[in-house]
């Protein structure tokens, strides 16, 4: 029975720590047929707890998956993508970033032989109930990554990232 009573608290004490996943954006590219399933995980008390995603290849297989708690982020930010030695994607988060959201900024390499860099500004925030990815006061459901291929060098990094809103 102590057996029992022990393995019940522990199960219980689990289940207080578990985390919902909510998923902020689907992301493409025209380089190849993978796709990004990027989450953002809620604790119980609905504040945010870390954030993660799944790569898929074209069959639907898991080929990469990262996970980052909520100080990896917030610390200077991570790396979503690099090649070659360089940061194709970074994911950080504004300077007013809180467990309850704000501004998150995706950082993307344009041309690696000269390091230049675009970014992209977007919010984290609850919008009926439920955390989602903003831009202009617009809830955004999937970001598609172009190329910027250079005549006889070939990809040399990314020419932009289109952005599709939904309800």
């Amino acid at each position: 029975m102590f057996k029992f009573a022990i393995l019940m608290s522990s199960l219980l004490s689990f289940s207080a720590f578990a985390t919902t996943k909510i998923e902020l954006a689907k992301i493409t590219n025209d380089m190849d047929k993978e796709v990004v399933a990027f989450y953002l995980h809620e604790d119980q008390n609905g504040k945010i707890d870390s954030m993660s995603y799944v790569t898929r290849n074209a069959v639907g297989k898991v080929v990469k998956e990262r996970d980052w708690t909520f100080s990896e982020v917030s610390n200077g930010g991570v790396i979503l993508d690099e090649r070659n030695g360089h940061d194709v994607m970074k994911l950080q988060m504004g300077a007013g970033f809180t467990r309850s959201g704000g501004e998150v900024i995706i950082s993307y390499l344009v041309n690696g032989a000269t390091g230049t860099r675009r970014r992209l500004n977007f919010e984290v925030k609850k919008v009926a109930g439920k955390y989602r990815l903003v831009q202009a006061d617009k809830i955004v459901t999937s970001l598609h990554v172009k190329g910027n291929y250079v005549r006889v060098i070939g990809l040399v990094g990314i020419s932009q990232i289109q952005i599709s809103f939904g309800k």
